[in-house]
């Protein structure tokens, strides 16, 4: 009998422990996060979008299939709008996933691999700091795996791979930058899935279908808006660049050198496992899912799968511009590469003879040890998005959410360039235009073209201004960024703009310290009496 199967019990153990570290991480990652526009953004259209009955692409610019607005909604809706919320949501869905890849390894390589992957969860910052913020990531990530599951069930089922095939349209319907992943795995659902060629065209069929179905709805209603945004631009109304936005320009190679270093630092533990199972593994596929020497067939798919999905963003990044550069830093791999690489490990050292086990086994604790290590101490990638600072983020949002709603009346017209975090946890609603603040600004004189698309420029501006919005927030913060950033050609215009027809239509009814953007005021509509 060899170490592994003697040490269950101490498998099971760490396994706890692990468990239990990873709770504690949520906890601290919630309640003490930082945020940025994107998960306040989410959020928000979810809201609305759920309990308000506002739709995506119709109503509001969303730049994401619908399926996100409408898992976060759902959470929002039935526990109220809430960052918190979001956020224990995120959680949830992470766990999910952690179990449906911990189930996988256990299959694939027994249940050391197990442990050792959700060691590499919690010791890993960069991967934590993605899947427990409302980001698109683990919802996505979920799907993802549970699709990987579906696939390579011990006894493959048409049932089965219908699922598989419902969960890859999911993917799509959260991200539609997704697609390159999910073609990989289609093409493993038609070569290698074990039924008959007829029953693997129609389960990839029937994901073309689920996703085609959930998706008419909103183009019937809103088709150039929804061709536009699921094109990332390239396609639909000629919409005009952002210009004055610093970042639309093309990335440099110095960029993606340094975001690939920051990849490779992020996800360094995971490397080092690679690194040391790979000589031991047997240059072909196994034929079947039994544990032994050789890398079973899921595993390569896996880590072929992270490859090529994160190779199709470089010329991605070189081509659109620098800002998606940062997607070289791609979370939603983790478990796509932290499987294999857990799993490799316990086959290589099980791939030893008897004598050789029981040190083996040891230096696989001590080679997982050291690759945890190497992620918590080789730093989470570009940030931490983590502060025990107080007031945390989250108490900052509740100071100006509990502000807005005891001065601003529900159903008011609001005017603002904040992000929508504390608006979404005061219960109130902004116009679609203004629910991605400054991304949806354009230096263009094409107003009938931006309303359309849910964009604004300064002839709408005045609009909402000269008596349009009932009441103005500003917070200090989201000025000196529209202001002195200098992502922003035209900020100071555009700060001229705004807070002259400010002084000249409103008046100031509150002012508030200490909230998310910095100090808040409120203004109100001088007609109003």
């Amino acid at each position: 009998m060899s170490a592994f199967r003697q040490t269950t019990g101490l498998a099971r153990a760490l396994l706890l422990a692990g468990v239990l570290v990873l709770v504690a991480e949520t906890v601290a990652f919630c309640l003490y996060g930082t945020s940025v526009y994107d998960e306040g953004g989410y959020l928000y259209e979810g809201w609305a979008t759920v309990t308000h009955g506002q739709l995506p692409f119709r109503d509001f610019f969303a730049k994401l299939p619908p399926l996100l607005y409408y898992l976060y909604g759902a959470g929002q809706a039935l526990c109220g709008p809430s960052l918190l919320v979001g956020r224990l949501e995120s959680a949830l869905f992470m766990f999910a996933g952690l179990a449906l890849s911990v189930s996988i390894v256990r299959r694939l390589a027994g249940p050391w691999a197990g442990v050792l992957l959700v060691w590499l969860l919690a010791g890993n910052p960069f991967a934590l700091n993605y899947y427990l913020h409302a980001y698109a990531v683990a919802p996505t990530a979920f799907f993802i795996v549970l699709a990987l599951a579906l696939l390579i069930l011990p006894r493959p089922r048409p049932a089965a791979l219908l699922a598989a095939n419902a969960a890859l349209a999911g993917v799509l319907l959260c991200r539609q930058d997704m697609l390159p992943l999910v073609l990989v795995l289609w093409v493993y659902a038609l070569w290698k899935y074990p039924l008959a060629l007829p029953v693997r065209i129609g389960g990839v069929v029937f994901s073309w279908a689920v996703f085609g179905l959930v998706l008419l709805p909103f183009v019937l209603m809103a088709p150039a808006n929804v061709l536009w945004s699921m094109s990332v631009g390239m396609l639909g109304p000629q919409v005009p660049s952002m210009g004055s936005y610093g970042e639309a320009t093309p990335a440099s190679v110095r960029a993606i050198v340094w975001h690939v270093a920051m990849l490779l630092r992020a996800y360094a533990g995971i490397i080092l496992l690679l690194v040391v199972g790979a000589p031991f593994m047997r240059a072909r596929d196994a034929t079947s899912d039994a544990p032994g020497t050789a890398m079973p067939q899921p595993l390569g798919w896996m880590l072929g799968t992270a490859l090529l999905f994160w190779l199709s963003h470089v010329p991605a990044a070189a081509a659109i511009g620098g800002g998606n550069v940062y997607y070289l830093l791609d979370p939603y791999i983790f478990f796509l590469v932290a499987m294999p690489a857990a799993a490799m490990l316990v086959l290589a050292v099980r791939s030893l003879s008897a004598p050789q086990t029981t040190a083996a086994a040891r230096a696989l604790a001590l080679v997982g040890a050291f690759a945890v290590a190497m992620a918590v101490f080789t730093g989470p990638g570009p940030r931490l998005e983590l502060s025990l600072q107080r007031p945390t983020a989250l108490e900052r949002i509740g100071v100006g959410a509990r502000a807005l709603a005891r001065t601003v009346p529900p159903g008011s017209a609001i005017f603002t360039l904040d992000d929508p975090h504390q608006f979404l946890q005061a219960g109130l609603l902004l116009p679609g235009a203004l629910t991605h603040q400054l991304f949806s600004y354009r230096e263009s004189s094409d107003t009938a073209l931006l309303r359309r698309v849910h964009m604004y420029n300064g002839e709408i501006i005045r609009e909402w201004l000269s008596g349009g919005a009932q009441y103005a927030v500003i917070s200090a913060d989201a000025r000196s960024f529209m202001r002195d950033s200098g992502r922003y050609s035209g900020g100071q215009r555009l700060d001229s703009l705004v807070m002259g027809l400010i002084a000249t239509n409103y008046e100031l009814v509150a002012e508030v310290p200490g909230t998310w953007a910095g100090p808040m005021s409120i203004y109100r509509w001088k007609g109003r009496r």
